[in-house]
């Protein structure tokens, strides 16, 4: 959204979402070259579309400051089309331009009035610590700076995005203030989220969110070879083989 894809394509792509019955839209100051979460208040201006979705976005990652490179998007997106060479060097120089570990209560209050100005709406039904580290559960100021968020209703729930170590440990301490969690879920996470079973079944609950289901680049390519080597596999069912044909672009 607003990245490799132009205003236009990405407004479609939220309609096409949106239709086919999805209402959890996840955001963040940082996405889209920070354009993000104002492409999602112009979609979701319309009052029916906004109370029946779920909008969730994050702070402590911060967009670059607006400078000519926006400017020259479109050229960059033309040219990763024609040449997809140059789409790791596209996102290398993208990464480069976000600021990333700003937890505090100034950038928390800084960013969720960003956040809901763009969004055209006065509360977030989700509001994450953005790639957080472990250390920002020992951060008690700014715990209570988002319980006092959720309090006077700009925030439906408060909650933390990171590696799983360290949605491991909010897990088993179970900050009060923190509700959610979001973490990666795939080929790669089978570890952890069997690590997810062993919790007591009486313990707080927690809304989990998962993300990167294909794992990026990396986890895309690993997944097509473990489903070409398990194609190959005569010990399986046949029926089960030709349904996983790498050829398959599905897969």
């Amino acid at each position: 959204m607003m990245g490799s894809a132009s205003r236009r394509q990405s407004l479609a792509a939220l309609v096409a979402a949106y239709d086919s019955g999805i209402t959890l839209f996840d955001t963040a100051r940082s996405y889209g070259y920070g354009a993000s979460e104002s492409l999602l208040g112009e979609f979701f201006q319309s009052s029916s579309r906004r109370s029946q979705a779920i909008l969730c976005t994050k702070f402590g990652i911060l967009p670059a400051a607006p400078n000519w490179k926006n400017s020259i998007k479109p050229i960059v997106r033309t040219a990763t089309k024609l040449f997809p060479s140059l789409r790791h060097a596209a996102r290398t120089r993208t990464a480069n331009l976000l600021s990333a570990n700003h937890f505090s209560v100034e950038i928390l209050r800084a960013s969720l009035d960003t956040s809901l100005r763009e969004l055209r709406t006065d509360y977030v039904d989700i509001l994450l610590m953005h790639a957080a580290p472990l250390t920002v559960l020992a951060q008690h100021d700014l715990l209570g700076e988002l319980q006092r968020l959720v309090d006077t209703g700009k925030v439906r729930l408060a909650g933390i995005s990171g590696e799983h170590e360290v949605i491991a440990t909010v897990l088993a301490q179970r900050p009060a203030t923190l509700q959610t969690a979001q973490f990666a879920a795939n080929i790669s996470s089978f570890p952890f989220l069997t690590s997810l079973s062993s919790l007591a079944p009486d313990s707080p609950k927690l809304f989990l969110v998962a993300n990167h289901p294909f794992g990026g680049v990396t986890g895309v390519t690993e997944s097509r070879h473990r489903i070409a080597a398990l194609s190959a596999d005569c010990t399986l069912h046949p029926t089960l083989r030709a349904k996983l044909d790498p050829t398959d672009p599905q897969l």
